[in-house]
């Protein structure tokens, strides 16, 4: 990527210069970020541009990185032990995808109160109980993006209020059809996978 010469022009009102990533004093690093370039922005994403200086490497090297707000992941587990599934058709795959409900953390929510509210919102359950089973990187190679996983239970019947562009209908399962769709291939969201698993290995499924 060419930090000098953005790909669309008529982004350039979009365009500003960001300072390096500070270096994590944790993390012995083997490079040093030279500079960090913010190419695109929208309310979902931001792409930067950044070179950084590798221990024992002459050239720099280009990397481009993008930066979405943490999301959360639900579990929703029902009084007769069924894990609430949602079906929708993804924009970037062009697909149907078999999924958990999840979605962005607003404002200045918690993880905990976003994902009661995208619970809510994609189903039309409530959580009476909800379970933090940890958090991840959702593809930490090229963005900076974590994922916080709930198990959700005592389920009470709430209101769906989907956005407008959401096609989502909603289809319960059992535990072993939902991990007998996990190994056909059938469900194939990663975070959906993630958490399911993880739910499993706690002992909640």
């Amino acid at each position: 990527m060419n930090n000098t010469n953005p790909p669309n022009n008529a982004l350039n009102g979009l365009f500003s210069a960001h300072p390096p990533v500070a270096p994590n004093p944790t993390v012995n690093l083997p490079w040093k970020v030279l500079s960090s370039d913010l190419l695109y922005e929208d309310p979902w994403m931001k792409l930067y541009g950044e070179r950084s200086q590798f221990d024992g490497v002459d050239e720099p090297s280009h990397y481009a990185v993008i930066e979405r707000r943490s999301f959360t992941a639900i579990v929703p587990i029902t009084s007769e032990g069924k894990i609430v599934c949602i079906r929708t058709i993804r924009y970037a795959t062009q697909l149907p995808s078999l999924e958990i409900p999840m979605g962005f953390i607003e404002g200045d929510e918690v993880p905990e109160q976003g994902a009661r509210r995208e619970l809510e919102e994609e189903t039309g359950w409530i959580a009476g109980e909800i379970v933090s089973t940890g958090k991840h990187w959702a593809s930490p190679a090229f963005m900076r993006q974590q994922c916080f996983s709930f198990v959700a239970r005592n389920l009470i019947p709430g209101t769906k209020n989907l956005d407008i562009h959401e096609h989502v209908e909603t289809e319960e399962f059992s535990v072993q059809q939902v991990l007998a769709a996990i190994q056909s291939g059938e469900i194939s969201d990663a975070t959906t996978i993630v958490a399911v698993l993880k739910a499993k290995e706690r002992g909640f499924l």
